[in-house]
């Protein structure tokens, strides 16, 4: 499932719960710089299973509603998410969108683009949020791709592109909100173990990474200072 941080979870799952509850994963994609709640995201999937309940009792508050987090995962919905799934595995190193997204991402199934353009209709700036919120979506499958690799040799080329493609977006996050920066800098670290195979270079290379993390923590607090004037 869309993570910020993630566990060590099967493709399988993540899917399965798409086809439970995609308004409530995609809600959660929002909730995760949002949320009214915590200005932070470490982990969406407990957002996910409140939101589920939440949207299952908003509509009329009737326990047929209440029951529909109980109901199997639609078959259309979980082979929609895999071929969106199957467009990261071919092309794990996906660049991030710059502006206005104006078509459907092949990595964006049809119902996440429906309620992601949805969410992002209620915003004041519906565009910019509609770009940030597939970059997100985007991040959390790569990451989601790359905790479901085997260290393996033959992963190990497919594991370092990812590895190096997330390591290039945590700044991103951070700026976001959509990533604390102690997690961030952890999370740094196990991706430059597979993006950087020299032990003297991977060590140049986190600290200046973890000086992009630092400014760029520091420009989402700034942010958040404006935005609470």
């Amino acid at each position: 499932m869309s993570q910020i941080l993630l566990d060590s979870g099967s493709s399988k799952k993540w899917m399965a719960m798409l086809g439970v509850g995609m308004v409530a994963v995609v809600a959660a994609i929002w909730w995760a710089r949002h949320s009214q709640e915590s200005d932070r995201v470490q982990d969406a999937s407990p957002a996910a299973a409140q939101l589920a309940q939440q949207d299952s009792g908003a509509a009329n508050g009737s326990q047929a509603n209440g029951n529909r987090a109980n109901l199997p995962p639609d078959p259309m919905l979980v082979a929609q998410q895999a071929e969106a799934a199957k467009v990261i595995e071919a092309q794990p190193d996906m660049q991030p969108i710059v502006g206005p997204v104006k078509e459907r991402p092949a990595y964006v199934s049809v119902m996440e683009w429906a309620m992601l353009q949805g969410v992002s209709q209620q915003q004041a700036d519906p565009a910019k949020e509609l770009t940030r919120m597939v970059n997100f979506l985007r991040f959390t499958k790569q990451m989601e791709l790359w905790e479901s690799l085997a260290k393996t040799p033959e992963t190990a080329a497919k594991r370092q592109v990812l590895a190096t493609q997330l390591v290039d977006d945590l700044p991103t996050r951070v700026t976001n909100g959509e990533l604390e920066l102690k997690d961030a800098q952890s999370k740094l670290t196990a991706f430059l173990a597979d993006a950087v195979s020299d032990p003297n270079m991977r060590r140049q290379r986190e600290e200046a990474e973890d000086k992009r993390l630092l400014a760029a923590n520091e420009a989402y607090k700034a942010t958040e200072k404006v935005s609470q004037k």
